[in-house]
């Protein structure tokens, strides 16, 4: 996703309301994922604002866990899987970040199984869900066939 990036900070993705959508190009080029950007973090509270913070109990190889080793897990803040997907949104012309849960790595890879690099297909993103529900889930379609707007 770093080949796409202006540098700047990216702005984050989201539908606000039902059956608003957006057609995205996945900013991503390896066949099986790896260049996807898949963290452990806490969620804590900075000046005020709720920001996700790097878990440090995990290892390098993202297989052990050392809680002694990070003080968010010694004072009992949760530990959470987040996925951080860049995508382009063609209704903003930008490049934006979407922030899924552990459930979306297997949405994804099945995608990558199916389509290939997903920097090579734009997808449709629709929301089902009224504003603030807490069962809204986003589907992910294939956009129909038109030619994506240049990157930036």
């Amino acid at each position: 996703s770093g080949n796409y990036s202006s540098g700047n900070a990216n702005g984050f993705f989201s539908l606000a309301d039902d059956r608003d959508s957006a057609v995205v190009t996945f900013l991503y080029e390896e066949g099986d994922g790896s260049d996807m950007d898949y963290f452990v973090v806490h969620q804590v509270e900075v000046d005020g604002r709720n920001r996700y913070v790097n878990c440090n109990a995990i290892s390098e190889d993202g297989e052990s866990i050392h809680p002694e080793d990070c003080p968010l897990c010694e004072e009992g803040f949760p530990r959470v899987e987040k996925l951080f997907l860049q995508l382009y949104n063609e209704n903003t012309q930008q490049v934006e970040t979407w922030d899924r849960g552990r459930s979306y790595v297997s949405k994804i890879v099945t995608l990558i199984n199916k389509y290939g690099p997903l920097v090579n297909q734009p997808f449709e993103i629709v929301r089902s869900g009224k504003k603030a529900d807490q069962r809204t889930t986003n589907e992910v379609f294939p956009a129909p066939d038109r030619p994506t707007k240049a990157m930036v």
